[in-house]
């Protein structure tokens, strides 16, 4: 059987290894480097991305605390607006209708701007200065 002859069989273990290293050499030298810059720019748009995420997500929430605070903030002062003017007042001939309008309208175009439906169905607007004009 000339496979396994002693003198064929030297020659081919020489040229496995020496095909087998070369072709290593050549892997490690040229293609590695090119998969590991490739598998560390993957894991840096991954970590780009998660940041910008959390940015993006810390700038909503801080915005959604600023317009919650300032809807508060426009909420009260036209409670007290409402306090202080209807309930000390008995004719509607003494009432500024228009400033309520102007106020109403304000803080109705800023809802507009800055909520979706879901938020504006939501919130009732009962406005007093509506039923004192249209009951009398």
């Amino acid at each position: 059987m000339p496979q396994l002859d002693r003198i064929i069989i030297f020659t081919q273990l020489f040229w496995l290894f020496f095909i087998f290293l070369i072709s290593y050499m050549i892997l490690t030298h040229f293609f590695f480097p090119l998969f590991l810059k490739s598998i560390k720019s993957r894991k840096l748009v991954v970590e780009s991305n998660l940041k910008e995420s959390r940015i993006t997500h810390e700038t909503s929430l801080r915005n959604q605390i600023m317009f919650t605070q300032i809807v508060n903030e426009g909420l009260s002062i036209l409670k007290h607006f409402y306090s202080s003017k209807f309930l000390l007042k008995s004719t509607i001939h003494d009432l500024n209708l228009s400033f309520v309008d102007n106020i109403l309208i304000n803080s109705t175009l800023d809802i507009l701007l800055h909520c979706d439906q879901i938020a504006l169905e939501s919130i009732q607007i009962n406005s007093r200065s509506y039923k004192l004009y249209y009951n009398n």
